[in-house]
């Protein structure tokens, strides 16, 4: 007898929803990985450590295609049907630019 949990690893599009397509290396933490998956989750990966550190950052459209503003700390995502959402990518680092001013 299979339980919640395992029924739910079964379906045919969490395969899909788990491929990724897209990754962004923080400007400042070099060590920390943003991560666009095809179902539209962004995850937060610490690669020093081998480590998954936030699961289900943002939730996006399908198919999206995103770029990162190193100045502003800022991540642009645009889906398929040309909608965009800006998410702030800081994760409590300073610019320069920001400290001085």
């Amino acid at each position: 007898m299979r339980g919640y949990g395992e029924k739910k690893l079964l379906r045919a599009g969490n395969a899909i929803r788990k491929t990724v397509v897209g990754i962004i290396i923080h400007p400042i933490f070099e060590n920390i990985v943003f991560t666009l998956l095809e179902g539209g989750e962004i995850h937060v990966y610490d690669v020093s450590i081998g480590q998954l550190i936030n699961q289900g950052v943002a939730q996006v459209k399908i198919n999206s295609t995103w770029a990162l503003d190193t100045i502003n700390l800022r991540v642009l995502i645009v889906g398929d049907v040309g909608r965009a959402t800006l998410f702030d990518c800081s994760m409590g680092a300073f610019t320069s630019k920001k400290k001085s001013g």
